[in-house]
């Protein structure tokens, strides 16, 4: 079985490489740095991260596993096809779709799709849940007609994982929320760095 309609299988080979994007909070993670705490658990849904399978499941109805291993060797949980409605939202916002991924079993990472027009509600909603942003930056960007758009990023950057929200992503009609967990961010940092290593032994 195969996330089509939802955006979602481009999306699963492209977070091989979401290290670009996540590079400070993985950086943060993995050198030690002291991050703040706070009372509210890094969750997703009521679902937190940790959390085995059958739990995820249990809680998170609509999400079917996909055959096999994806690229990164790690088990994926996606909505199918048929179930983009009124009921997929995320902060109170349209949801384009949602992935899981998980570790040992275990929740370690959440992609969820959003409209880009959806970015500061969400930042609103992510802010009263869980304090204001570590980080936020703006750039420009543009598309091929070389029009600009204002392109922003807020990151959480927690003891317990990360927060990354793009208002867009892979392009200019889709933003991005990823949600990771420690040990998502540690293996991220290792993907990357033997990714690194690889290219240069390429050359």
């Amino acid at each position: 079985m195969h996330a089509r309609g939802l955006g979602l299988d481009g999306s699963i080979r492209r977070e091989c490489n979401l290290g670009k994007v996540l590079a400070v909070a993985a950086l943060a993670v993995v050198t030690g740095v002291t991050l703040p705490s706070t009372a509210q658990d890094l969750e997703f849904k009521g679902s937190k991260f940790g959390d085995s399978t059958a739990a995820f499941q249990g809680l998170q109805r609509g999400y079917v596993c996909m055959d096999g291993r994806d690229p990164c060797e790690l088990l994926v949980w996606f909505i199918p096809d048929g179930r983009e409605d009124a009921t997929m939202t995320y902060a109170g916002e349209p949801a384009r779709g949602f992935s899981a991924r998980f570790m040992n079993d275990r929740l370690a990472h959440v992609l969820v799709h959003i409209k880009p027009s959806s970015y500061e509600r969400v930042v609103v909603g992510l802010s009263s849940k869980y304090g204001k942003p570590t980080r936020v930056d703006r750039s420009v960007v543009k598309n091929r007609m070389g029009t600009s758009f204002q392109q922003a990023s807020s990151t959480w950057v927690r003891k317990d994982g990360t927060i990354h929200v793009l208002r867009y992503g892979s392009g200019l009609d889709e933003g991005l929320v990823s949600i990771g967990s420690v040990e998502w961010n540690k293996d991220l940092a290792r993907r990357e760095a033997e990714a690194k290593a690889k290219s240069k032994i390429d050359l």
